[in-house]
């Protein structure tokens, strides 16, 4: 599935940090396939201040990234608890998209 940069960063906010032994590898290894290599970062011009996190989007990166079953599953179900809640905002609507809709 593709992702753009706002995806990719908001979904590796989505992940549990929580779990068991299989699923926390498993979210890592999803991290490590959401994150930003070298040369995208110079690419995108990424600026942190503090927590906030700014980048040119005239780059316009997506990335092809395999997240599995599993991982899917998760995303999904955090998602869909968001929804549940009423805590689903803007920044999550194109995922809830890609994964529930």
């Amino acid at each position: 599935m593709k992702f753009t940069v706002d995806e990719r960063l908001n979904l590796m906010s989505v992940l549990p940090q929580t779990g068991n032994y299989v699923n926390l590898k498993l979210m890592r290894t999803a991290r490590e396939a959401l994150s930003f290599s070298e040369d995208e970062i110079k690419a995108l011009k990424f600026v942190q201040d503090g927590a906030k996190i700014s980048w040119d989007v005239t780059a316009n990166i997506t990335k092809e990234v395999d997240l599995g079953e599993v991982v899917s599953k998760i995303i999904i179900k955090a998602l869909k608890k968001l929804d549940a809640e009423e805590n689903l905002t803007s920044d999550y609507f194109s995922l809830f998209e890609k994964f529930c809709v």
